[in-house]
């Protein structure tokens, strides 16, 4: 029976142009000497360089000789050499994995990391449909008048109103005055939806030969849908005070 001496054979290999090694000791590889010699071999220790230890396996009893260059090992039934990874399969004095070998059982999950970098952005989703935007197209003096008829503000967008409304009310000797301005908006033609009210009194006493009006100017907004028909009416709560629309402004959105 031939001696299994275990012969260590370094060869300077050059980095430049192949993958670090990515093995683990005891995994099974081919190991490449050249395009005519492809040996069995196992890797036995990782050098940190890039570089791994391999024993080599003759894998007839003799048969391939081992030619190993000038001083061939053609006795031995293993050897031991120094070699870089090259997955291609194709660079002389390079192991690679053995593709005849599947992969074996998954291991147990390592610990977590620390966070890594931020992936790449992924695709654009798909545009959602189209709908009222938020923005000015235009601006126009609506035509609404206190206690008038409803008017269409827009047909076919939503629209911004906004107005100034003035309530005059008198505290005299006779009594005070108290009165609410109502902004009435929806989709009929003769709307009943109030959706904003602005109001104020002046009440109380006061002394013969006394008395004091108050004309509080107040602000009426309001987002009407498209298709909208709205009016401003006027309610008396205390005595009859007069009422006003100072301004009034629509801006359309699109």
């Amino acid at each position: 029976m031939l001696n299994r001496i275990i012969v260590v054979l370094a060869f300077i290999v050059a980095f430049t142009g192949f993958a670090s090694a990515s093995g683990v000791v005891g995994q099974s590889v081919l190991y490449r000497y050249d395009s005519s010699h492809i040996y069995p071999a196992i890797l036995t220790h990782d050098n940190g360089d890039g570089s791994w230890y391999l024993v080599c396996l003759d894998p007839d009893g003799n048969g391939t000789n081992f030619a190993m260059g000038p001083n061939s090992q053609w006795a031995y039934a293993s050897i031991a050499v120094i070699a870089f990874e090259d997955d291609s399969g194709t660079g002389d004095n390079r192991w690679y994995p053995n593709p005849a070998i599947g992969l074996g059982a998954t291991g147990p999950q390592g610990p977590t990391g620390a966070q890594g970098s931020t992936g790449a952005t992924g695709a654009t989703g798909a545009t959602g449909p189209a709908g009222q935007g938020a923005f000015v197209t235009s601006t126009v003096t609506p035509t609404l008048a206190m206690n008038g008829s409803a008017v269409q503000l827009d047909a076919t967008h939503d629209t911004e109103y906004t107005a100034s409304i003035s309530i005059g009310m008198t505290l005299s000797l006779s009594g005070g005055q108290a009165g609410h301005v109502d902004f009435v908006c929806d989709s009929s033609s003769t709307p009943t939806t109030i959706v904003a009210t602005v109001g104020d009194s002046n009440t109380g006493t006061v002394v013969v030969g006394v008395s004091l009006t108050r004309t509080p100017i107040m602000e009426l907004h309001y987002r009407a849908h498209a298709g909208d028909f709205c009016k401003i009416t006027s309610t008396n709560d205390t005595g009859t005070p007069t009422y006003s629309i100072i301004r009034q402004v629509l801006q359309v959105l699109g």
